[in-house]
């Protein structure tokens, strides 16, 4: 394997080059099984611990020493680590902790020899060499050889030849982790190729900014030859435009409109196709704490516990995170909302239909759900993205669709959409799916990223993605939110006349004055049952158990036919009352999903 000169950091300002390190450490130790309640630059009783992190499946806790200095470490700084990594030891006795130090630069002879007759393993010592082989490891960037040989095809056809060692260096950008591989002329270090972490070579224009920000540093590249990418030539700028122009119709074909999917709907309504924006109300989100999206902190895990705060519009969180885990019950509107996220910015005069100010961005939208992943639920999230052309019946435009995604991912132009991240249903191929979302995450960095997933799959997903979303929970309807839902959902399906306006503001009035059914209104689904109920018998029914069975019945016949199959109702009712029967026994309104499998296997 080739000897690596260095990793460098290609930020100037000293915050933004802090941040940057951080991220790379970050990264380290998501490769090394640490990912869970990443904290940096921990201050204590007058000592400064740079990061400290939990294991994601194991009662384990890493407490890191972290340097990005030029010189070496000796081992007074060891010393003086080990000191304070001893008092974390005393303090919590009940975890296993172990402690890394990581110099970029590397270790004086003296340190090294130091550790290795020290008595027991005190502390692990990492350096810049050892970064990048677990880095490699962790699969977050490709291997050395994979980059070179990339780089290779950037130079045939050209008199040069690779540096001999080092002829590689790791340069870490806002983009990305990017490979520099180095080339000479005459025994002249004259050319240079860029390799981004995901294999690909990077396109002049992104490498421009490269080269800016190593100037920045004092850096030498503009000095040099770059290499573009050999394969880019051969797709033109048409052939892109016209892999955007058809995966854009496919996304208006599949999400532009509202099938009533999921949602109850008898046969007239449920053979209509309604424009997205005529039926979508803007959703409003609540933040979920720490101490509960993250299960080690919760004995219960349970969501509905969840720290209340005042309701947000989407388009506000979403215009100061780019990164957000949307949780929500059945039938919030998880899907819809992606939905309209990816239609306002796959057409962004469609916009401004809708009142729920999204931030105006430049964003591909790259929609997964999860329910129709099939064999490739554990494949890498590239791979996902690679077969969206033959879905959207464009396989002749496989090429040039995926250089249209790469350069959207590693511009940060990107906004990838997971529908329904807990309708993975085997557990393995979930976590499994986590896991190389959280690897895709680390390898763009610049990527915007909006997951919803339901109650049932808050513990798993609440803590593997805390490192690396903001959590936050769809809020309950308002009595605002179920007017503009009725009136949108009988102007669409009854009719657009004042005299059919005024019909639903009375029902939405009933609706919201009455408290037994606006408990039954706090949700898209339940909102659009009660709409059903009353157009079918004529009236929302005034006997709390005529309105419950309608609606139940409602429910069963056609909850979210699409992922799974039809619910037998003479099986589901009895097994149902079990539930609720023994939920009303032990006095309480939510259950989990373990308890609940208890009650019927």
């Amino acid at each position: 394997m080739p000897t690596i000169s260095t990793i460098r950091i290609l930020e100037a300002e000293p915050n933004k080059r802090g941040d940057l390190f951080g991220r790379l450490m970050g990264d380290l130790f998501l490769a090394l099984g640490y990912d869970r309640l990443v904290r940096r630059n921990i201050h204590k009783s007058g000592r400064e611990t740079d990061i400290e992190v939990d294991h994601r499946t194991e009662p384990r806790r890493a407490i890191a020493e972290c340097k990005a200095t030029k010189d070496k470490t000796g081992g007074d700084e060891i010393n003086k680590f080990v000191g304070a990594l001893d008092a974390e030891k005393r303090k919590n006795q009940n975890i296993q902790i172990t402690g890394y130090f990581i110099s970029l630069s590397g270790f004086k002879e003296t340190a090294i020899e130091q550790e290795k007759d020290a008595i027991g393993d005190r502390v692990i010592l990492l350096d810049g060499n050892q970064v990048i082989d677990e880095l490699i490891e962790g699969r977050i960037i490709t291997p050395i050889e994979n980059a070179m040989g990339r780089a290779g095809r950037c130079a045939a056809g050209k008199p040069v030849e690779l540096l001999p060692e080092p002829a590689c260096e790791l340069l870490a950008h806002g983009m990305g982790w990017i490979w520099a591989v180095y080339f000479t002329q005459n025994k002249q270090r004259t050319h240079f190729a860029l390799i981004h972490s995901d294999g690909e070579s990077i396109a002049t224009a992104l490498a421009n900014t490269i080269i800016e920000a190593d100037t920045s540093i004092g850096g030498t590249l503009h000095s040099l030859n770059y290499l573009p990418p050999s394969g880019d030539a051969s797709i033109s700028e048409s052939r892109i435009e016209e892999s955007k122009t058809k995966y854009l119709e496919y996304l208006d074909r599949e999400y532009g409109e509202i099938t009533l999917e999921g949602l109850p709907a008898d046969q007239e309504v449920g053979s209509r196709r309604l424009k997205l924006e005529n039926i979508f109300v803007p959703l409003y989100l609540e933040r979920i704490s720490e101490s509960k999206r993250d299960p080690s902190l919760s004995t219960e895990g349970d969501p509905q516990k969840a720290d209340q705060i005042e309701r947000q519009p989407v388009g506000e969180v979403l215009s100061e995170y780019s990164r957000l885990a949307i949780l929500a019950a059945p039938g919030g509107g998880k899907t819809t909302l992606l939905k309209r996220l990816a239609i306002a910015y796959a057409f962004p005069d469609r916009s401004g239909l809708i009142d729920d100010n999204l931030p105006d961005k430049p964003w591909l939208p790259l929609f997964i759900r999860c329910r129709q992943l099939g064999d490739l639920v554990k494949s890498p999230i590239n791979d996902i993205l690679s077969a969206i052309p033959e879905r959207a019946e464009m396989s002749y435009l496989t090429e040039s669709f995926s250089l249209l995604v790469s350069r959207a991912l590693r511009s940060g132009k990107a906004l990838l959409l997971v529908d329904g991240l807990d309708e993975i249903s085997d557990d393995g191929a979930r976590v499994s799916f986590v896991n190389q979302l959280r690897t895709f995450l680390a390898t763009y960095p610049t990527v915007n990223i909006v997951v919803t997933y339901r109650e049932a799959g808050f513990r798993i997903v609440g803590g593997a993605l805390s490192a690396h979303c903001k959590h936050y929970k769809v809020a309950d309807f308002d009595d605002n939110d179920i007017t503009r839902l009725t009136l949108a959902w009988h102007k669409e399906v009854v009719g657009d006349s004042a005299e059919v306006r005024l019909d639903a503001e009375k029902l939405a009035k009933i609706i919201s004055g009455s408290g037994r059914v606006r408990q039954l209104a706090k949700n898209p689904l339940l909102l659009t049952t009660l709409l059903l109920v009353n157009r079918w018998v004529g009236q929302i029914p005034t006997r709390r158990t005529v309105l419950y069975g309608k609606a139940i019945e409602m429910l069963l016949r056609t909850w979210n036919v699409e992922g799974h199959d039809p619910i037998d109702q003479e099986e589901a009712i009895p097994q149902l009352a079990f539930v609720a029967f023994t939920m009303m026994n032990d006095g309480v309104q939510s259950i989990s999903s373990r308890r609940l499998m208890r009650f019927c296997c």
